[in-house]
């Protein structure tokens, strides 16, 4: 892809921003850790559920215990795909509602009893063996996996916005992340559950190896948030003071991030980027550098070039510090209107920011995840759709600069 960009003349600041990682993939990863941490209690839980649906007559049963403990006759729980992880999560909400149900069947039900006592095919360390199938759950069980999925609930809301596809989400992942990280470390030192401490430390270990290394992380998530004209540099400032960072690293992380949004800034202003619907190289550079190296030092001509072209370099200069200053003192957008929409505020100010609007529509314009909303949640292996990746940009391009 690469070589491509770069041999038909579209690459924008030589590559430094073309990776950004599937959020949604590596939140699956994350995920998947956490989840096995707890197998044991989940696979007891989900044994229950099979043996409901395993037959008509089961779940009659089941409705009948249901009745006895009051419960509404036509009671049912949906039944988890192994793959997809947010069935499981929604399983065990529905399933925690009848815990008591299940622990009258286990003490009076004998096919409930039975159905445990048989012995199932079960591949260890790659032998297969004949254990007892898993469950059911105890109290202690019960406990462990509510716990767990209550904390599942902060990663589904977040797969959920960050695989959004008519709606921009780039601006969303490092608010995402973060909150994510903070969760994580809040449980791991929480010494009081020490099985949601133990699913936290396995999880936080997976977010390291991606998210773990804010200088590895790509700094276009650090522009997309500082183009939200509610938070600008105070979130990331506010966020890395969370995350225990040292005045000087914040101050450190702050002009790395100007830097580059300066730098993405002169890439659109100089003409690299000269079109709001096609990327387009300008080999014309707004400064141009006369080669006189075959004029003298001395030459009258060469000195007066000389300081034109310094002139307009100064000048261009103030004109990209007036229009980033202006942006960055201007008032800040109420946190609190919930009326507020990125995508119509950057339409409304483009005549104010005609550049920095174009680096906002571009990058607004960026995907979270490569996946289809209906497969972000699945465990299995991700096969990117490049055209519902252009389909998805294009979309979002017409929402925010569409002016009929």
């Amino acid at each position: 892809m690469k070589r491509g960009l770069k041999f038909n003349g579209t690459f924008l600041l030589d590559g430094a921003h073309l990776h950004i990682r599937c959020a949604c993939h590596v939140l699956n990863l994350i995920v998947k850790d956490g989840m096995t941490e707890i197998s044991h209690e989940i696979e007891g839980i989900r044994n229950c559920v099979k043996f409901i649906h395993s037959s008509p007559t089961r779940l009659e049963t089941f409705k009948e215990y249901c009745v006895l403990m009051r419960f509404d006759k036509m009671s049912n729980i949906p039944f988890d795909v192994v793959t997809m992880w947010n069935a499981t999560y929604e399983m065990l909400n529905s399933a925690f509602k009848f815990k008591k149900v299940f622990s009258r069947m286990a003490d009076e039900c004998n096919t409930f009893i039975s159905y445990f006592q048989e012995e199932v095919s079960k591949e260890i360390n790659g032998v297969t063996t004949k254990v007892k199938r898993m469950g059911p759950p105890v109290v202690e069980d019960w406990e462990r996996a509510m716990t767990f999925a209550h904390f599942l609930q902060k990663f589904n809301d977040a797969t959920l916005t960050l695989s959004a596809t008519l709606t921009p989400t780039s601006n969303l992942i490092l608010d995402t992340v973060i909150t994510l990280q903070l969760e994580m470390e809040e449980k791991i030192c929480n010494s009081s559950n020490a099985t949601l401490q133990s699913v936290a430390t396995s999880m936080k270990l997976k977010f390291d190896k991606y998210w773990g290394d804010i200088e590895k992380v790509n700094p276009i998530l650090f522009i997309a948030q500082a183009l939200n004209p509610r938070y600008k540099f105070e979130m990331l400032e506010a966020s890395l003071e969370e995350l225990c960072y040292s005045c000087e690293a914040i101050l450190d992380v702050n002009t790395s991030i100007k830097k580059n949004l300066t730098d993405l800034f002169k890439a659109y202003k100089e003409g690299e980027v000269s079109s709001s619907r096609s990327v387009t190289v300008d080999h014309r550079p707004s400064v141009v550098v006369d080669d006189s190296s075959g004029l003298e030092d001395d030459d009258v001509a060469t000195r007066m070039q000389k300081k034109i072209q310094q002139k307009r370099a100064a000048a261009q200069q103030n004109e990209i510090s007036n229009e980033m200053d202006m942006y960055i003192n201007d008032p800040h957008q109420s946190l609190t209107y919930e009326g507020f929409n990125i995508l119509d505020w950057w339409k409304v100010n483009c005549g104010t920011y005609p550049t920095l609007s174009k680096v906002a529509k571009d990058i607004f314009a960026l995907l979270s995840s490569t996946v289809a909303s209906e497969n972000a949640f699945s465990l299995g292996e991700r096969v990117v759709d490049p055209f519902r990746a252009s389909l998805t940009s294009r979309t979002v391009e017409a929402l925010v600069w569409t002016s009929d």
